[in-house]
């Protein structure tokens, strides 16, 4: 199988920034991203939450952009990390389709 790190970084930043949206998956989302990249991504994801619920309109486009960032460095230096990052995308969509976040 061919892994594209940019897609998996995007689609990883996309569904990670959409997740944080909801207060109720963060915990869950928490615990996923700091077991999957480390210590220092869930400091980076308590970071992102915080600041998505603050008052700057524009900070989902400008968080989205620092997790494809962060997730594609992750996925270059450890291409076996893809996989995980795709099981966890597709577990952040089936969470956040009931609750209507996209």
């Amino acid at each position: 199988m061919v892994v594209h790190p940019e897609r998996v970084a995007w689609d990883g930043a996309s569904a990670i920034v959409a997740a944080l949206d909801s207060e109720a998956l963060y915990p869950w989302l928490h615990r996923e991203v700091a077991g999957l990249l480390g210590t220092a991504a869930g400091d980076a994801l308590h970071d992102s939450f915080r600041l998505l619920h603050g008052p700057q309109a524009d900070r989902p486009f400008v968080e989205a952009a620092k997790w494809r960032a962060r997730l594609d460095e992750a996925v270059r230096a450890q291409p076996r990390v893809a996989g995980h990052i795709g099981v966890l995308v597709t577990e952040v969509r089936a969470r956040i389709a009931p609750i209507g976040l996209r």
